[in-house]
């Protein structure tokens, strides 16, 4: 019988995520995902960014109405580093203007992501 590892996977909605990070409860979860913030930005994330993303990482459902400037978009890569590196996974992000969505994509791309704005004058199928 194979002996489970930290660095084992588990599925969460048909997410990987890595399981020593789903096997702490909230608040520990909390503090890992602080850890990273201040590894990644320099900052720690703001109380909101943190409930999102372990809700997230919980496979709940979330809908986050925020304004400009928020931080919305360190949810998302907040919310990636919790996947493991070789699950290649990708997150979709929905931005309601254009112009935002390329801004999104050069701030990910500059963050070392790949990214791309779809619409309807990108989307055809060699980019699907």
């Amino acid at each position: 019988m194979a002996r489970s590892t930290a660095r084992d996977k588990w599925r969460a909605s048909g997410i990987r995520l890595l399981k020593k990070m789903l096997e702490k409860p909230d608040l520990s979860l909390s503090a890992a995902i602080v850890d990273k913030a201040i590894k990644q930005y320099g900052q720690v994330a703001k109380p909101l960014q943190l409930k999102t993303v372990v809700n997230l990482a919980r496979g709940r459902n979330v809908i986050l109405l925020a304004g400009t400037g928020f931080g919305k978009s360190r949810i998302s890569e907040l919310y990636h580093n919790l996947t493991p590196k070789e699950s290649e996974a990708v997150v979709v992000v929905l931005n309601p203007l254009n112009a935002l969505g390329d801004n999104q994509v050069l701030e990910k791309k500059q963050a070392g992501f790949t990214a791309i704005n779809l619409t309807k004058l990108t989307f055809n199928p060699m980019e699907a």
